[in-house]
This record gives structure tokens, C-alpha cells and sequence, in this order.
């Protein structure tokens, strides 16, 4: 392609994405699900053999409404159990009061479980004192509250839009991205080497993510539900399972459901059970940190050190979208490095 098509081409790509902007989360999405499920799915156009693009589409629709289903009914049901669950709960802990006054139980109930830890210290302070400040305070944070709420349910047609062109676009890659990433890597990148390079460590990076997230999300749902089942918790194999898909979002993972945990322990006077779920908490969060670049250092061929900080970093850099991007970074990183020493051991050769 000459230079000034080139140029034009690559003009007229980023006019394309800038227009796609707010869709870019959802439909990169579902283009790392196409990429992920490829295999499979041509291994039914096989059997099938489907060589009309209609029974493709069929067959990719198909399979995508299947997979969809094992994940996204049961996070339906969990979702919608466990806030049965908190609804009971705070039904129990609020009564007939209003929040202000379940605010001030709360605070009274604080007062009882700390002043005698202090009393025992023998330090001179009251945590009366600061139960009128307090509770000022908390019309404030309840309106608040409420506000982040609302903001909550006017996202709801948002997260539907996200679903749809997650699932829309999943389908499409799937029957097409072969095809298109056939045409169009070529002229977004013209040197054949790096090309390699890039679609080499993103298919490593990207199969071995999935694969050390479900064995960590498996190990960290099975470590609550044995926590939870020993502390004498309610339900507790229903909160493993929520477990199992909170913790495959970073950084937040599984502690929403051991904190929760922990306060009913607390406020239904088991505080013994209630420090342990923390502790374990603590501890089932780091299993994260820790062992998910042990897991995922012979797919990317990566030292511990550096996954972790690419893992680590990343996140901090670009959020979620980080524990792709940082280690895609570094290891491109480490075979060019690999790529150049090995041209330069064979041109001294």
C-alpha cells in the first residue's frame, strides 16, 4: 500500500474508532470472547460442515446463548437471592425504625462492642463523646447514599446496552474476526515481524488470564464456602457461589461477601467468627496478588517480579482493562528482547 494510502487508511480507522468510543468496552469484549471461543466454534463448523455463512451464524449464535446461559443465569439467580438476603437482613436489623434511628442503633450497638475494649486499657476517653458528631453526620451520608443508588438504577439501560453489544459483537467476531483480522492487521501493522510479535503475546496473554482466573476463582469460592460454613453462616454455599463471580473482578474479588459476613457475625454477637472471616478475608484476597502471576508465568514466559508489577500497575493505569494491557505490555517487551538477542547470538554464530 503506498505511503499516502496508508496514511489515509490509518486517518480513516482512528475517525472510525474515536466515533466507536463509547461503545469501545463492550465491543472489546466481546471481540476477547470471539477471539477466546474460536476454537471450538470452528471445530463445530467441522462437524457440521458449514460452509454457508447463515448456518455460521446460526452455530456461533447458538453456542454464544448456551455459554451465556451457564454464566449469566446463575449470576441472575445469585444476584437476586442475595439481595432477598440483604433485604431480610436489614429488615431484621431496621424493624419499623427509620434509617436515622437504625443509624443511631448501630452507633449505640459500636458504643457497647468498643468502650469496654477501651475501659480495659485504661485510657481516659468515652466513645459517647463523638456518637453526637456521628450522628449529624449521617443525614449527610444517607442522602448520599441514596443519590449513589439512584445513580445505580438510572445505569441500568446502560448496562443493558452493554450486555446487548457485548453479545451482538461476540457473535459477529466469532463468524468474521478471522477473516477481518486477516485484512486489516496487515495494514495497521505492516512489518510482518512485529505483527507476529503483538498477536502472538496478546493470544498468551488472553488464554492464559482466563485460565488462571477460573482455577483462582474456583480455589477462592471453595476457601469461602469452607470459612463461611465453619463460621455458622446462613446460606453460606449461596454466598461461595457469588463468591466465585465477584472474584473475578480485580482488585474488589471476594471481599464484598466476607465483609458482609464478617458484620452479620458481629451484629448477631458472634464476634469470635466475625474476626476470622477478616482474617480470612485478608487472606483470600492475597491469594489473588500472589499466586495469579505464579499461575500465569509459564504462559508468558514472565519472571513472578515482573508479572506482578505489570498486573499490579496496570490496574492502577487503565483499571480493569490493566490486567490485560500491563502484562501484554511486558511480555511484547520481553520477546522483542528474546527476538533481538537471538538475531544477535546467530549473526556473532
Amino acid at each position: 500500500m503506498p505511503s499516502r494510502q496508508h496514511w489515509f487508511f490509518l486517518i480513516i480507522v482512528a475517525f472510525s474508532a474515536w466515533v466507536l468510543e463509547p461503545l469501545w468496552l463492550p465491543l472489546t469484549t466481546g471481540m476477547v470472547l470471539a477471539y477466546l471461543s474460536e476454537g471450538p466454534v470452528e471445530r463445530l463448523w467441522r462437524r457440521a460442515h458449514a460452509q454457508r455463512q447463515d448456518l455460521r451464524f446460526f452455530i456461533a449464535l447458538l453456542f454464544v446463548c448456551v455459554v451465556s446461559s451457564l454464566f449469566i443465569a446463575p449470576l441472575i439467580f445469585l444476584s437476586w437471592s442475595a439481595t432477598n438476603e440483604l433485604l431480610d437482613f436489614w429488615k431484621n436489623v431496621n424493624g419499623d425504625s427509620s434509617a436515622l434511628e437504625t443509624g443511631q442503633h448501630l452507633i449505640d450497638w459500636v458504643n457497647r462492642m468498643v468502650t469496654p475494649w477501651i475501659e480495659r486499657t485504661g485510657l481516659d476517653f468515652n466513645f459517647a463523646d463523638i456518637t453526637t458528631r456521628m450522628h449529624s453526620g449521617m443525614e449527610p451520608f444517607l442522602k448520599n447514599m441514596a443519590l449513589k443508588f439512584a445513580d445505580i438504577l438510572s445505569g441500568t439501560p446502560a448496562v443493558l446496552l452493554f450486555v446487548t453489544v457485548g453479545i451482538m459483537a461476540w457473535v459477529y467476531f466469532l463468524v468474521h474476526g478471522k477473516e477481518q483480522r486477516r485484512v486489516l492487521l496487515p495494514k495497521l501493522i505492516p512489518w510482518p515481524a512485529e505483527r507476529d510479535i503483538i498477536c502472538n503475546t496478546m493470544g498468551e496473554v488472553l488464554r492464559a488470564l482466563v485460565l488462571t482466573s477460573v482455577v483462582l476463582s474456583i480455589v477462592q469460592s471453595i476457601l469461602v464456602i469452607a470459612t463461611l460454613g465453619l463460621a455458622g453462616i446462613p446460606k453460606f454455599y449461596l454466598w461461595g457461589a457469588l463468591a466465585f463471580f465477584l472474584s473475578f473482578i480485580p482488585v474488589f474479588g471476594t471481599a464484598p461477601v466476607m465483609i458482609g459476613a464478617a458484620i452479620y457475625a458481629f451484629t448477631t454477637d458472634h464476634n469470635g467468627a466475625g474476626v476470622v472471616i477478616l482474617c480470612m478475608s485478608v487472606f483470600i484476597g492475597s491469594i489473588d496478588n500472589i499466586i495469579r502471576p505464579i499461575l500465569m508465568k509459564g504462559s508468558t514466559e514472565l519472571s513472578f517480579f515482573w508479572l506482578f508489577m505489570a498486573l499490579v500497575g496496570g490496574i492502577a493505569v487503565f483499571g480493569l482493562a490493566g490486567a490485560v494491557l500491563g502484562p501484554w505490555a511486558f511480555a511484547m517487551f520481553s520477546a522483542i528482547i528474546q527476538k533481538s538477542d537471538a538475531k544477535e547470538h546467530s549473526f556473532l554464530g
